[in-house]
């Protein structure tokens, strides 16, 4: 352990002084020589796609945020088919906090490269535990919008309804879900495939989105469907590896504990499902 008794100063000396203003010159010089030399480079560039990055950049520097961004912007209209424009747009609007914007633009951009909505969907989810389902449907119907293919989107819309309250739409979107992947897994399930065992994180939508409508049509008091896909769930998890069988055993028997908590996980009663 130390301990100050004395604390002393020193202020610079008149040497320092004099230096630190002949770096500071020099300096300012060189900063007046890279935007001129910007400035020149721009003129010749200009209505380009390396005019736009680098006016871009320019007014970053010596104009606005605000400007450099609605340049990026310019330049992935005016070269929508350019990954370096909308990569730049997505770098600096991450780089300036702007998390929202950059999902967006980066769901634009990656259509580029192959179909997917998982920026939207990233956007969706971060939203969830500050507004809940609700507010966010118009971004999940635009999510399943660039990807119908990718089941978390209408399963998210599930949510949301049921979370609006509106039964029947999550049910209709809960049946719409479970179809896509009942798909996609017959799909896989190709000849000698049909047997083999499946990872339980493979069928684990599926089995929600059953359990699910299994609820609402014992709510409903509809006896046969809720049968009909309980029996399809278990159906399902009769697919599971050793690894599957493992983690839904010790599921049953432990409650998990908060990831913040120092408490070890305790023991559920008996029958019940943490």
């Amino acid at each position: 352990m130390w301990r100050v008794t004395t604390t002393y100063r020193y202020d610079p000396s008149p040497a320092d002084l004099a230096r630190a203003a002949q770096l500071e010159a020099a300096a300012a010089k060189l900063k007046a020589a890279t935007r001129q030399l910007m400035e020149n480079a721009i003129q010749v560039s200009a209505g380009t796609l390396d005019g736009y990055l680098l006016d871009s950049s320019y007014q970053d520097w010596f104009g606005t945020r605000q400007r450099a961004y609605e340049l990026l912007l310019a330049a992935t209209r005016e070269y929508p088919r350019s990954l370096r424009a909308h990569d730049a747009l997505v770098e600096y609007l991450s780089l300036n906090g702007r998390r929202d914007l950059a999902l967006e633009a980066q769901a634009t951009g990656l259509q580029l490269v192959h179909t997917t909505c998982a920026p939207l969907l990233t956007k969706a989810w971060l939203s969830v535990d500050k507004d809940g389902f609700g507010p966010i449907v118009e971004t999940l119907r635009r999510t399943r919008k660039l990807d119908p293919a990718d089941v978390r989107a209408t399963a998210y819309l599930a949510e949301a309804e049921r979370d609006l309250r509106n039964k029947e739409g999550a049910a209709a979107y809960f049946r719409v879900a479970a179809a896509l992947e009942t798909a996609r897994l017959q799909m896989d399930d190709q000849g000698e495939a049909a047997a083999w065992p499946r990872p339980a994180d493979d069928m684990a939508a599926l089995m929600a989105c059953r359990n699910m409508l299994g609820r609402a049509a014992r709510a409903s008091g509809n006896d046969a469907d809720e049968i009909g896909h309980y029996e399809a769930t278990m159906a399902l998890a009769r697919r599971f590896g050793p690894d599957g069988r493992a983690r839904a055993m010790f599921g049953a028997v432990l409650r998990l504990a908060p990831a913040d908590s120092r408490t070890p996980p305790k023991l559920a009663r008996a029958g019940q499902v943490g």
